[in-house]
């Protein structure tokens, strides 16, 4: 492919066409590419151009750089697709090796957010599970599930769950059914940025979840996932009938926020 100097399409645009063509059918992952002088001594444009190209596919997670080192192709972006299953059935789903290490099983009393998440009291029981997921040895994500104690008796002295979702359907008869969940985007924290091995300027995607047993709520879950490693799927259907969200249409108009 050559830069067409006729074309109407400025010649950034052109340029990070070929350059994406290069990383889908010749480049493989962590491969450099030219630097921006041979960028443009090959396609016969200033370095100025070179780089609004380069910097927009580092922007898309396409490219990253290492200083002193050069630019090279990036990972490509997992799908994290809305369905109601564990970490390690998502991985073994890809054809990836999961892991975890755990960061913290232990009880806990309910704080009054927490309570009002899990539909309990404050000061009630809360068993607390935090997790860094690794997929083929990267990590991925931390995750920070909250049981009601209630629902699991006995469930720290049957040790670090390797699936939660497993151990909550098998032992205690609660497989869970259906949930609702929020992703935003959000800078981590301190602890997430070290524990993922992202700058803490870096952005994930926050995820909280409910899921329950039919009727049942059995978890309440915060995820702070790695934004360079994943991107949003979701399946779209156009409804029979418009969809409602019950949680908006509780809000009187007249004293909703603005």
């Amino acid at each position: 492919m050559e830069i067409n100097p006729r074309s109407p399409v400025p010649k950034h645009q052109q340029l990070r066409e070929i350059l994406l063509e290069l990383i889908a059918t010749e480049l493989e992952p962590d491969a450099p590419i030219q630097s921006e002088r041979e960028l443009g001594e090959s396609y016969g444009l200033s370095r100025m151009t070179v780089r609004q190209a380069v910097n927009q596919l580092v922007a898309d997670g396409k490219l990253y750089r290492v200083r002193g080192r050069g630019t090279f192709v990036a990972q490509p972006k997992m799908d994290l697709q809305i369905r109601l299953a564990s970490f390690t059935e998502d991985m073994n789903r890809r054809g990836m090796v999961p892991a975890s290490r755990t960061l913290a099983f232990e009880r806990i009393e309910a704080t009054p957010a927490l309570a009002r998440q899990l539909e309990l009291q404050p000061g009630d029981g809360v068993i607390r599970l935090v997790r860094l997921r690794y997929a083929d040895s990267i990590p991925m994500a931390v995750e920070r599930c909250y049981l009601p104690e209630h629902r699991v008796p006995g469930i720290l002295a049957l040790g670090s769950p390797k699936s939660l979702y497993r151990l909550l359907a098998e032992h205690y008869g609660l497989p869970l059914t259906w949930g609702e969940q929020v992703i935003e985007a959000g800078n981590p924290d301190t602890d997430e940025a070290a524990l993922l091995e992202i700058p803490a300027t870096g952005v994930v995607l926050q995820m909280t979840r409910r899921s329950y047993c039919d009727d049942v709520l059995v978890e309440y879950a915060y995820s702070a996932y790695r934004a360079d490693r994943y991107q949003l799927w979701v399946p779209l259907e156009r409804p029979a009938q418009p969809i409602v969200n019950p949680r908006a249409a509780a809000v009187n108009p007249i004293e909703a926020p603005r």
